[in-house]
């Protein structure tokens, strides 16, 4: 959901593209999320990071924007480490928090925003570290081990470095649904797909 709202908050203030920091006003738009509570108890509003967000990054000329949107490569990198934290502590879903936590690891433009509105993103990112057994943890299973880094079955490259995803629609008997679609960009090998 909260990459959803990343894209749906791109194109609302005229970017042709998503980013840590499109990511960011994602994660802070549910503000029942524990990532959204964490960063407003760091200093980090959605009103305000918006504000920052666009002093950060100038909007291109207005012009008809629809998804879906293609993400910067560190847009991409945030999303994939999110899944690969997911994956790697063997949580059930992948969470605002993973997102976050990828997000914080990328230092784009995110951290950029985070850091104008005072908030100490080593401590933040500290706090999510401290957090995660309560978000993460699989009920009724040993505790997470960290394993090897991921590789695509296809061609083998390292999905640490060509994880992507791409937003779409999909339709089916229910009508139709957002998507959100995670590829290798060495070989283009669809790995899996979510709902949005």
């Amino acid at each position: 959901m909260a990459v959803a709202a990343a894209e749906s908050e791109a194109i609302g203030m005229g970017y042709d593209r998503v980013g840590t920091e499109h990511l960011l006003l994602g994660v802070l738009s549910d503000e029942t999320s524990g990532a959204a509570r964490m960063l407003c108890a760091a200093g980090a509003t959605l009103s305000a990071a918006r504000h920052r967000v666009r002093e950060a990054v100038p909007s291109a000329p207005a012009r008809e924007l629809s998804p879906p949107l293609p993400s910067t490569p560190r847009g991409d990198r945030a999303i994939g480490r999110a899944v690969r934290l997911s994956h790697q502590h063997r949580a059930t879903a992948v969470t605002s928090e993973h997102l976050l936590w990828g997000v914080l690891d990328v230092e784009g433009t995110a951290g950029q925003v985070l850091r104008r509105l005072g908030v100490d993103v080593d401590r933040l990112r500290t706090a999510l570290e401290i957090r995660e057994p309560t978000w993460t943890a699989v009920p009724d299973e040993p505790a997470p081990v960290l394993v090897a880094p991921l590789s695509c079955p296809s061609c083998g490259a390292d999905l640490n470095d060509s994880l992507v995803y791409h937003a779409g629609k999909a339709s089916g008997e229910h009508g139709p649904r957002r998507v959100i679609a995670f590829s290798c960009s060495a070989c283009a090998h669809v790995l899996g797909v979510t709902s949005a």
